[in-house]
């Protein structure tokens, strides 16, 4: 059983989704942005300890992703910086990791709107690699609507607190 196989196949009481039901319904799209940010990084399990994801839907849909490498918090543009294993980090690669990670969030709100389920305004997720641990977190409360904040602020709120 592969990396991720392994990660969605286990119990997960321990997930703080809202419910397993929602759960199941959006673990593959979850899986998917992990995925796309694993390879990005090369696959690289001897190097990055951590992959941490980050999507906003409150004005429109934003994903991005970094990870902890060496003990360092890094953007995934500047990885290369830190691998020793180095990997393409062009202005293509990074559009197409968008591409696919904007395509599962669009995917997680339709899912919640057909549901009829309140829509998160964030969507948090952190991968240990070596432990196989996985922490999603969906939030609802509204952080930039009236205010001059964009979601790489929030993100770098929430970065800050890794």
């Amino acid at each position: 059983m592969g990396l991720f196989g392994k990660l969605f196949n286990k119990d997960k009481q321990g997930s703080k989704l809202s419910s397993s039901d929602v759960e199941q319904m959006v673990v593959p799209q979850l899986k998917s942005m992990l995925e796309i940010a694993f390879e990005y990084c090369g696959f690289n399990e001897e190097e990055v300890e951590n992959i941490y994801v980050f999507n906003s839907a409150e004005e429109g849909e934003y994903f991005t992703f970094s990870y902890r490498i060496k003990g360092q918090l890094v953007e995934r543009h500047l990885i290369n910086e830190v691998l020793d294993k180095k990997v393409d980090v062009s202005p293509d690669r990074q559009t197409e990791a968008d591409e696919i990670g904007l395509e599962n969030l669009h995917e997680i709100m339709k899912t919640f709107e057909q549901r009829k389920l309140d829509i998160p305004t964030v969507i948090t997720i952190e991968y240990s690699i070596a432990n196989q641990d996985f922490k999603a977190d969906f939030g609802y409360e509204q952080k930039l609507i009236g205010t001059d904040l964009l979601p790489e602020d929030i993100e770098e709120q929430w970065r800050n607190q890794l």
